[in-house]
C-alpha cells in the first residue's frame, strides 16, 4: 500500500490491471526505475510479458548492448525467453572478450616490464626538451591518446628491439 500511495507509476499499473507488474516492481524499484519508459510503450502496445522479471531483465540486457529500449521490436518480442536468452549470450559474450582482452593485457605488461624496465629513467634533456623512457603500457596509452597516435594499438611497446621515448618541453625551463 505504501508503493501504491508514494510513487505514481505503481498506480498507474494497478489501474492498468498490471498486478504482476505491480507485484514485481514494489520489491524490485530499481528496475522500475531504469524500465518505466518501456513499459509505458509496451504497455500502450497492448504487450504484457508473461514474466515481468525476466522481461525487465530483458530491457537491462538490449540497454546494455546499445539497443533501442523504446522500440517495440525489442521490447514486445513474441517468445520472451528466447529474446531474453539471446541478449544474455550477446552480453557474456561481450564480457568475456573484455575479460581475455584485459588479461592479455596484463600478461603483455609482464613482459613489457621485464623485457624494457633497464631503459626505465632514462631521461635526455638540453635546454628545452625533456626526453624519457615510458615505463608503462599506461604511460603508452596515455601518450598515444595526448598525441592521437597508435604506439598502443600498433603495439609498439612490446617490440623486442623498441623502447618507446616521449619527448615534452623541459619543465626546468618552462
Amino acid at each position: 500500500m505504501k508503493s501504491l500511495l508514494t510513487d505514481s507509476r505503481i498506480e498507474t499499473m494497478m489501474k492498468a490491471g498490471h498486478f504482476g507488474a505491480v507485484e514485481y516492481f514494489v520489491s524490485n524499484p530499481i528496475r522500475l526505475d531504469q524500465s518505466w519508459n518501456s513499459y509505458k510503450i509496451a504497455s500502450r502496445h497492448g504487450y504484457i510479458p508473461e514474466d515481468w522479471g525476466i522481461w525487465s531483465d530483458l530491457i537491462r540486457l538490449l540497454d546494455r548492448c546499445g539497443r533501442d529500449i523504446r522500440s517495440t521490436r525489442y521490447i514486445c518480442p513474441t517468445d520472451l525467453t528466447t529474446e531474453h536468452d539471446k541478449w544474455l549470450d550477446k552480453v557474456t559474450s561481450a564480457e568475456e572478450k573484455h575479460k581475455s582482452k584485459e588479461q592479455l593485457i596484463r600478461a603483455k605488461e609482464e613482459d613489457f616490464l621485464k623485457s624494457k624496465s633497464c631503459y626505465f629513467g632514462i631521461v635526455i634533456s638540453d635546454k628545452d626538451i625533456e626526453v624519457s623512457v615510458l615505463d608503462s603500457i599506461e604511460a603508452c596509452q596515455a601518450e598515444g591518446t595526448a598525441m592521437h597516435h597508435c604506439v598502443l594499438k600498433c603495439e609498439y611497446f612490446a617490440q623486442e628491439d623498441s623502447i618507446v621515448l616521449s619527448a615534452t618541453t623541459n619543465p626546468a625551463t618552462a
